[in-house]
């Protein structure tokens, strides 16, 4: 089997609503075809898609929107040389762990954090008029949560206009999986799709585990490939750079 695990928001980004069904699985199946060329002597493909799914234990709108989305693309079971069948889920546990299930990975929290001005780059025009200037008034607004706007008249507070929404735990499941799946016997490579630095920890120790539980010449056969869909060429040389100490961690470029 191989194992594709997928930050959804880092990859998936442009994926809003149900009209998006035909790009999403085309994307999958691009997926798919990568898992064909990249590895081999496997017959089972398991798609794991990471979110904040949850907000406290009701499924969020996007995640509702994205079960929509899987009930009508159609992925496996996959036919070429070999037959492939597969799954693709909205992960709620882990990998290691099928039992239990992690609720509030959803968050939404009053307020936002104060915004910084890059004062270097800010001309004397707005400096003069920072009352006026929409960088420095927002700057202003944001210095606390319980700041009130400065417009006559109007009683909002920050905190009561500003939202902002954060994923819980979400990196931690990525990361846990990333390691568990490099223990399974069954699990013949892994493709990881994100180009978040937070995971590449993970990538590292993954890639000592792979190590000790092959020979060297039998890890060879094993492959972590991290796809990437930043093309930009400084940002792959950066994370191939950072990645290039480590064994059988290889970088393939996704559009």
């Amino acid at each position: 089997m191989v194992v594709v695990i997928i930050d959804f928001d880092n990859y998936f980004h442009d994926i809003k609503g149900i009209d998006d069904s035909p790009k999403f699985e085309l994307a999958l199946t691009e997926i798919v075809e990568e898992c064909e060329k990249n590895f081999k002597n496997f017959n089972e493909i398991s798609i794991r898609l990471y979110g904040g799914w949850y907000q406290e234990t009701t499924l969020t709108k996007q995640a509702s929107i994205i079960q929509q989305l899987l009930s009508q693309v159609s992925v496996f079971p996959k036919v070429k040389d070999n037959k492939i069948k597969g799954t693709i889920e909205m992960v709620s546990s882990l990998f290691e762990i099928p039992d239990v299930k992690w609720h509030y990975t959803y968050k939404v929290k009053n307020g936002i954090g104060r915004v910084r001005i890059d004062h270097d780059i800010v001309d004397e025009f707005c400096t003069e008029n920072k009352h006026q200037c929409p960088k420095y008034v927002l700057y202003k607004f944001t210095e606390k949560k319980d700041k009130q706007c400065h417009i006559p008249n109007c009683t909002h507070i920050h905190k009561d206009v500003f939202k902002r929404i954060e994923q819980k735990m979400v990196d931690t499941m990525i990361a846990c999986d990333i390691v568990s799946v490099i223990k399974d016997e069954n699990v013949k490579g892994v493709f990881v799709l994100s180009d978040d630095q937070d995971h590449f920890p993970s990538y590292a120790l993954a890639s000592k585990l792979l190590k000790e539980r092959f020979k060297e010449r039998e890890a060879e056969s094993f492959s972590i490939i991290l796809g990437v869909t930043n093309n930009y060429g400084e940002r792959n040389i950066f994370i191939s750079n950072l990645l290039n100490p480590f064994d059988n961690i290889k970088i393939i470029p996704m559009l």
